[in-house]
């Protein structure tokens, strides 16, 4: 929820700070975003190798206590320097809290529910979007940028100190057939650096990795400059603007749930079948985005907006469940979280640098057209990568439980199944079979 606080205000910010519109896009849009990707980067990938080796748990609740600072720091932002130090050490718990996240769920959840699951974390990921999204916009407006810094910030800290108390940190590997004792027990940080070794050798996971370069650069326009632009160059009020981004949100939640629950059973009888889901479904996005940035500039255009930011959300976040799945089933238990800290460290760079391109974009071709083509190049180029996974993923789980000994808990089993992990007698239980692990 605090990634895209900044977008509804970016010109009262600008105005504040003393800025011109092209100093806006640079600084505002550009150089913020890279600033997300400077310290978020190297975090994801220290604390990403440490999430293999210790607890995840307490890993979790310092990443959360870091957010709730760092929001509590850009409220309290006099000029663009502080602000962009402050946002950077917010890419600190954006950039670490996916690889701890996806980590622990593919120790909750069996392959046969990850994708579906991981759709269902996606309408978690959205609501925390729209929550700041509408924070911002309805409750920014009138009472300045600032608050919405100091209600998420405090947010953040609950969060935190509810997962210290309450949260149970599930066995490493237990929803794979085997404990983290069956990897090299006394030695879990070279049994971790070998199978991370092996994920570059995984040609899934590269083609994983790279799509998130060109597929976030939209996801840039949306997050850091569309706001502003509805309001800026189509004339819309800030609340309006908001709306239409809640209405992008809406339809995310619909496209999150596609993507999980049609995925997974596309996963479960065809496995290349998903990733021709994930690749169309991607490139579809494109034509609802150029719509609407193309949109002639009036309130009147309201429901035009609406509609084709609703359709945009049902498209381009059906892409997400099933790309992270697609990690967390061809990589091992001891290099998942250093594996999804590299994918998001390519997320990083689409979302991060891809802003800042866009930004030098506006001064040669102007904000419409340097959005048009931003929109249509990433989206085409990140479609048509993830369709190549189509080619790679059986082969790639394949050779991951030959690595694992032929581990029962790595075969897929029926998405109507509902395995049931008992990691103290490291027996895998599914409907159909019992298979000793």
């Amino acid at each position: 929820s605090d990634q895209n606080l900044l977008a509804p205000h970016l010109s009262a910010i600008s105005a504040e700070f003393g800025m011109s519109d092209v100093e806006r896009d640079e600084k505002l849009g550009g150089q913020l975003a890279a600033g997300l990707f400077l310290l978020g980067a190297p975090a994801a990938l220290v604390l990403g190798a440490l999430a293999d080796q210790c607890s995840r748990k307490r890993l979790l609740a310092l990443i959360l206590a870091i957010g709730g600072g760092a929001s509590f720091g850009t409220a309290t932002s006099t000029g663009f320097e502080q602000l962009f130090w402050w946002r950077a050490l917010t890419g600190v718990s954006l950039g670490a809290a996916l690889p701890v996240t996806f980590s622990l769920l593919a120790d909750l959840y069996p392959a046969s529910r990850r994708t579906s699951i991981s759709g269902r974390v996606g309408v978690a990921m959205s609501a925390g979007v729209g929550f700041g999204q509408a924070i911002s916009g309805f409750i920014g407006g009138p009472w300045g940028w600032r608050v919405p810094f100091l209600i998420v910030g405090g947010g953040f800290l609950l969060l935190a100190a509810l997962v210290a108390a309450i949260f149970k940190e599930p066995p490493r590997g237990a929803c794979d057939g085997r404990s983290s004792g069956d990897d090299d027990a006394a030695a879990p940080g070279k049994a971790a650096r070998r199978d991370l070794v092996e994920v570059f050798r995984t040609p899934t996971a590269l083609l994983v990795f790279v799509q998130g370069i060109p597929g976030c650069i939209p996801w840039g326009v949306i997050i850091v400059f569309l706001t502003d632009y509805l309001v800026s160059d189509l004339g819309l009020s800030v609340q309006k603007a908001t709306m239409v981004l809640t209405c992008f949100t809406v339809g995310g939640f619909a496209g999150m749930v596609i993507g999980g629950e049609l995925g997974q059973r596309l996963y479960t009888w065809n496995k290349p079948a998903c990733c021709w889901h994930m690749g169309i479904a991607e490139i579809l996005s494109a034509p609802p985005l150029i719509l609407l940035l193309l949109t002639p500039a009036g309130a009147s255009h309201f429901p035009r907006l609406a509609g084709l930011a609703l359709l945009l959300g049902l498209m381009a976040t059906q892409t997400g469940p099933i790309v992270r799945s697609c990690l967390q089933n061809v990589v091992a238990p001891r290099a998942r979280a250093s594996a999804f800290a590299v994918f998001a460290i390519f997320d990083d760079l689409g979302k991060g640098g891809g802003p800042w391109i866009i930004a030098r974009m506006v001064r040669a071709f102007g904000r419409r057209r340097a959005f048009v083509l931003a929109t249509a190049l990433g989206w085409c180029v990140g479609g048509l990568v993830n369709l190549c996974v189509a080619l790679t993923l059986e082969a790639d789980e394949r050779k991951l439980r030959a690595g694992a000994g032929g581990d029962a808990g790595f075969e897929l089993v029926p998405v109507t199944a509902k395995p049931d992990v008992d990691v103290g007698s490291e027996v895998v239980e599914h409907d159909d079979e019992t298979t000793s692990a």
